[in-house]
């Protein structure tokens, strides 16, 4: 009886000694001095003390440790632009002038750091180009002659962007529909060139009308740059003008091609009616702006707007976005210029 209660003080205080050890360590994490290590206090960084506005930089955070190590926080934290968080550690210039920028990570706050924005030299001069608005539907046997001409546009510029804007199908949206009622849409297909003139009958013959726009140069153009981080696309529209244009508007959409979805097909461009696979590009998903502009700086010089986009669901592949951007008149049916860019991707005047 004496050796089994023996046996048993033995192996309760093992029990304690060795419990007491792992906890030592684990708090400790210092090599068992048992001095435990804290995260004293956090920090954010920036991989340029300057931005140029239209421009990426990259944001870091590092947790400074008790015991003079360092930790990688930035997976883990939010940032802060001028008390605006950002959906990333990635943050687009869109202020010229002093950017103030903070992180938080858990219940921790880093102290502000101050960076530059500065302006980026621009052009004299800028590339003319031209916006094609498709009105269609996957119901619309006709419909693909528009969408055949675009595709011969495509090949012969990528300086003419088209928007197809989808009414009475799966991919209607309020902004295809606000379109069609602003622009008194008469029938399908019909398609806008630059929003001022109809894009003649049968389109594929008249693929000039379109391409002859998007040549030679304006005083007006457009640069895009953006991030997008799982469903939110943050977007910089730049402006600059040579000269002042008073009134003007910017245009704003989000586009994704790619779709596949059967289409009626009354033409001989594709096989078979309805075409099962058939691939819809340039789909207007979302608008940043009322679809005839907000009014925006119309002076003379360079100018930065920026969004923050919670994708809609609807969108079935965010990674095939893209944005296009306009600058039109005071009524929003003229447009002096334009400019596209696949999300992710630095388009810069040109």
């Amino acid at each position: 009886m004496k050796t089994l209660k023996i046996a048993q003080i033995i192996a309760v205080f093992t029990a304690i000694f060795f419990t007491a050890c792992s906890s030592s360590e684990e708090e400790g994490g210092d090599g068992g001095t048992g001095t435990d290590v804290t995260i004293t206090s956090l920090v954010v960084s920036a991989d340029a003390a300057t931005v140029v506005a239209g421009e990426i930089i990259n944001l870091t955070a590092t947790a400074m440790m008790s015991n003079g190590s360092e930790v990688d926080k930035t997976a883990e934290s939010t940032f802060y632009v001028n008390g605006m968080p950002l959906a990333s550690n990635k943050y687009i210039g869109s202020v010229v002038g002093d950017i103030l920028v903070k992180a938080a990570a858990g219940s921790l706050m880093s102290e502000e750091i101050t960076i530059q924005g500065i302006q980026a030299a621009t052009l004299t001069a800028f590339s003319k180009k031209a916006v094609i608005e498709d009105y269609t539907g996957t119901w619309c046997g006709y419909c693909p002659r528009v969408s055949y001409a675009i595709s011969l546009v495509e090949e012969q510029s990528d300086k003419v962007f088209a928007i197809a804007a989808h009414i009475g199908d799966d991919m209607q949206n309020s902004y295809s529909v606000q379109l069609e009622n602003n622009f008194d849409v008469p029938g399908y297909p019909t398609a806008y060139v630059n929003r001022v003139s109809t894009w003649n009958y049968p389109e594929p013959n008249n693929v000039s009308q379109a391409t002859s726009i998007a040549q030679g140069t304006t005083t007006a153009g457009l640069a895009i740059n953006s991030v997008l981080t799982n469903t939110t696309l943050e977007v910089v529209v730049s402006t600059s003008l040579t000269e002042t244009i008073n009134s003007t508007k910017l245009v704003v959409f989000v586009l994704e091609d790619g779709i596949v979805a059967s289409q009626a097909n009354y033409t001989s461009h594709y096989v078979g009616d309805p075409v099962d696979d058939f691939v819809h590009n340039h789909v207007l998903r979302y608008a940043a702006t009322n679809v005839l502009g907000n009014i925006t700086d119309g002076g003379a010089g360079t100018h930065h707007t920026a969004f923050k986009i919670n994708l809609p669901s609807t969108i079935q592949d965010a990674t095939n976005t893209g944005i296009v951007a306009m600058l039109v008149d005071t009524t929003g049916k003229i447009v002096y210029n334009a400019q596209y860019a696949a999300v992710n991707v630095d388009k810069d005047f040109d």
